[in-house]
C-alpha cells in the first residue's frame, strides 16, 4: 500500500504556512528512526517479494519468502489438525467414553505438535515487517541465491512511531519546552494527532525542536509537513527512556 497522504495538500502547507500560522504555530517536517534491515534466517532462493520500494507495509505483514516444498505438508498437517480437534470436540460434547475422549485428545495433541515444528520451520522462509513502516530498498528479486549473514534484503524505515523536526524562533522556545505537549496537523484532516517535545536543541541561530508523535495508524509518513500547534494540554510526558534516539538525517 502506498502512502496515502496528499502531495499537493503538503504543498499548499508549505506554501501558505508562513502567512497563516499563529501564535503558538510553528511548521515541521516528519522523520523517522533508523532503517531496519530484514534477512532470511536460513540460506536459500528467493520464491517471491511481495512489496516494491515505497510501499508502506503493517507490523507482521509477510515481504519476501524462499522457495521451499514445505508449504504442502504444512497444509496437510493444518488440516488433519482441524479434523482431529473436531473430532475431539465432538466426543466431548456427546459425552464419549473416557478412553475414546482420551484417544482424540492424543491424536489432536500430536498433530498439533507437528503443526507447531512445520510452523516454525516455514517461519524462517519468510521475512515479516517487525513493525509498520516504509520499504525503502529491495536488494535482491525473485530466484536470487541468499547466504545467511549477507546483505539486507529488504530495508525498511519504521513509523509507528515518528519524530518531528521544528526550527523555532529563539523568542519561542518556551512553547516547546521538553515535555510539553503539542497538536500536529498535516495535509488533510484526517492526518492529525498529538505529540511530546523530546528534545530542544537550542544552538546556533535558529533553535530546534524534536517532537515524538505516535503514529500506530500510520497516517503520517516520514518527509511530509505539518503544522505544530502548542495548543495541546497534559502535564509533561517521561520520555527519559528514548533519550539516545538519534533521527535520520
Amino acid at each position: 500500500m502506498k502512502p496515502t497522504y496528499s502531495w499537493l495538500a503538503t504543498a499548499w502547507l508549505v506554501a501558505f504556512s508562513a502567512a497563516s500560522l499563529s501564535a503558538g504555530e510553528f511548521v515541521g517536517v516528519f522523520e523517522s528512526p533508523s532503517e531496519v534491515s530484514l534477512r532470511f534466517a536460513q540460506a536459500g532462493r528467493i520464491g517471491s517479494v511481495a512489496v516494491s520500494a515505497g510501499d508502506q507495509v503493517a507490523t507482521g505483514q509477510i515481504l519476501a519468502t524462499l522457495e521451499s516444498d514445505s508449504d504442502a505438508a504444512w497444509a496437510r498437517i493444518q488440516q488433519a489438525r482441524q479434523e482431529a480437534a473436531d473430532l475431539w470436540s465432538a466426543a466431548a460434547a456427546r459425552s464419549a467414553a473416557g478412553q475414546e475422549a482420551r484417544d482424540r485428545e492424543l491424536r489432536f495433541r500430536e498433530l498439533d505438535l507437528e503443526f507447531r515444528r512445520l510452523q516454525a520451520t516455514r517461519e524462517a522462509l519468510l521475512i515479516r515487517a517487525p513493525t509498520g513502516g516504509v520499504v525503502t530498498k529491495i536488494q535482491f528479486q525473485r530466484g536470487a541465491d541468499i547466504l545467511p549473514g549477507g546483505p539486507a534484503v529488504v530495508t525498511l524505515q519504521p513509523i509507528n512511531a515518528l519524530f518531528v523536526s521544528v526550527a523555532i524562533p529563539a523568542t519561542d522556545a518556551a512553547r516547546l519546552a521538553p515535555g510539553a505537549g503539542v497538536r500536529i496537523q498535516a495535509g488533510q484532516p484526517s492526518q492529525s494527532g498529538e505529540g511530546v517535545v523530546f528534545r530542544l536543541d537550542s544552538h546556533g541561530p535558529s533553535p530546534r525542536a524534536l517532537i515524538r508523535v505516535e503514529n500506530n495508524q500510520q497516517q503520517f509518513v516520514p518527509g511530509q509537513t505539518c503544522r505544530v500547534s502548542t495548543s495541546a494540554a497534559g502535564a509533561p510526558t517521561q520520555i527519559a527512556e528514548i533519550d539516545d534516539f538519534t533521527p535520520v538525517r
